[in-house]
């Protein structure tokens, strides 16, 4: 009775899961959501079908990929260390947190790995290999969640150690000598390696104030975690039904907590999404975002199931585990590398339920079109990638009119924002107004405002084209709006007293200066403190 309810509460939620999306992407005239998920959905089923043909040397040729891919991600990652040790560490894939939550999956596979093979030295000794670089990297990259995940691993194993021994079960055959002395490396490396040298310092220039931070509530990084789950969590309670739309978190987490933004962070743009992969669904889907954490924790749980009785799925569900332990702290679902091996470890949860297996070689012919059709639009966005990349570094360089025509040939369909949620229409925009085509610029912020509603810089940049276009009272609105979101971020507030003093509107302009003297503290990060000291001056030389 309970796994029916179960079944048809999951499918139910799914469904409306697929129809939000595909309502969402039409909506904010958006596809870039849809696509990965239809493409990692599509690479999860092929993991299913490919595990369920019962192929011998499968899971040996994933083994010997793995330890491959270790050995490029940690030396690229000591390497980018020791080059430029000033620099926050930013290895192959571009981010300290993608690089840890890949690192640690790996690590759990290996530990699971190092901890069953018997007979195979050769497999044995590029396990020992692959925990030794994992774990060097992920002392190196002090992400805190990594550790955690780690933790909560080993407790996983030792639990079914248990279980096992009360069963007097020993079928499975692991190493409890290997499992004590993987246990005994990880801690004494970690105790001893408390003085290892980091690349930026901060709370986490040595591991022992790593470690520390991690239960620190007044810790920067926790702190802004907080923030974030609170603010999703009032999403959700606004809109628990259909959510806020999907990939609509970063535009509208502004108007839940504006009053953390400063002129000295307003450009550290950290808020791109919840820190939590459940909340940001929760929050982006409603009541059908609860699908995605039921699927990952009822995988994870299957997995665990099976790991008592069948030692193979053991390092599939060190990953998985990992993975959901991640996804609490960090946005592992964006981390494509690290999703593709926790859906490959989650597809052997059903790779043995033939009824899912034979649908999907029945439905061979729909789901290839559906890989093919995602894997051309995956490659039509890296494409647009690149020219978006080109043409930022065409705008740094000055060359608006080339940034712009670069800009044009990107469908914002498929691509609409880049690595940052930032709207690419914006930076079209921006190209735009330094060109002084106002009206093709408020039109690029129309559209960017769409998909970040309450972003300051989009804002900012709307309100000021709309007074360049004319519309002076439509502009004068949107930086009154400014003002009241992010009130301790003072550059429109002194570009609303720009066009009070341009209109001749000397009263609001007299009693908006009154107010930024009394506010404004430190002013070293205004950028446009010194229009402030000129409309000031120039009031109190006529007396007006």
């Amino acid at each position: 009775m309970y796994k029916k309810f179960f079944k048809y509460t999951a499918s139910l939620l799914f469904a409306v899961f697929l129809l939000q999306s595909i309502y969402y992407s039409f909506l904010f005239h958006r596809v870039d959501g849809l696509i990965y998920s239809v493409y990692l959905s599509s690479f999860f089923f092929i993991c299913v079908m490919f595990q369920s043909l019962n192929w011998k040397n499968a899971h040996e040729f994933l083994f010997y990929i793995l330890f491959a891919a270790s050995a490029i991600l940690t030396s690229y990652g000591f390497f980018a260390a020791i080059k430029s040790p000033e620099l926050r560490l930013s290895g192959l894939l571009g981010d300290r947190a993608n690089e840890a939550d890949t690192s640690v999956g790996l690590f759990m596979y290996f530990s699971a790995m190092f901890l069953l093979i018997k007979k195979n030295k050769i497999k044995v000794t590029l396990s020992g290999m692959a925990l030794f670089l994992l774990f060097a990297y992920l002392l190196l990259l002090r992400v805190k969640t990594a550790y955690a995940a780690v933790a909560l691993c080993l407790i996983a194993a030792l639990i079914i150690f248990i279980l096992q021994f009360r069963k007097r079960n020993n079928n499975i055959g692991l190493s409890y000598r290997r499992l004590i002395v993987l246990a005994l490396l990880i801690l004494s490396a970690t105790f001893a390696q408390t003085t290892v040298p980091f690349i930026q310092p901060s709370d986490r220039d040595s591991l022992s104030k790593s470690l520390k931070a991690m239960f620190n509530l007044n810790n920067s990084t926790n702190g802004a975690r907080i923030e974030f789950w609170n603010a999703s969590l009032r999403m959700f309670s606004e809109h628990p039904i259909t959510g806020i739309g999907a990939g609509m978190w970063p535009g509208v987490y502004p108007e839940f907590n504006g009053t953390v933004y400063t002129d000295e962070n307003v450009d550290m743009n950290s808020a791109i999404n919840p820190h939590n992969d459940y909340l940001r669904f929760i929050s982006e889907f409603g009541i059908s975002g609860i699908f995605y954490f039921l699927f990952i924790s009822g995988s994870v749980l299957i997995l665990f199931n099976k790991s008592l009785t069948e030692k193979n799925n053991l390092p599939f569900l060190f990953t998985s585990t990992c993975y959901f332990v991640t996804s609490i702290f960090n946005f592992t679902y964006d981390n494509v590398f690290a999703m593709m091996l926790f859906l490959f470890s989650l597809s052997t949860a059903y790779a043995d339920s033939n009824s899912l297996s034979r649908t999907l070689r029945r439905e061979k012919w729909p789901l290839s079109v559906l890989i093919i059709v995602a894997l051309i639009l995956m490659s039509l966005r890296l494409s647009y990638q690149k020219d978006y990349e080109n043409a930022i570094r065409m705008k740094f360089q000055g060359d608006y009119y080339g940034a712009a025509k670069k800009l044009e040939s990107i469908n914002d369909v498929i691509y609409p924002v880049d690595p940052n949620k930032i709207p690419v229409s914006y930076y079209l925009g921006t190209s735009y107004f330094e060109l002084k085509n106002y009206r093709l610029a408020s039109f690029c912020f129309e559209r960017a405002s769409t998909l970040m509603p309450f972003y300051p810089s989009v804002m900012g940049n709307t309100a000021a084209t709309l007074y360049k276009d004319g519309n002076v009272g439509e502009s004068i609105n949107m930086f009154k709006k400014m003002c009241e979101l992010y009130p301790n971020f003072f550059e429109p507030q002194i570009n609303l007293l720009s066009v009070y003093a341009n209109e001749k509107m000397n009263a609001e302009a007299k009693i908006l200066i009154n107010d930024l003297n009394r506010r404004i503290i430190e002013h070293q990060f205004i950028k446009n403190y010194i229009v402030f000291l000129e409309i000031k001056n120039y009031y109190q030389k006529n007396g007006l």
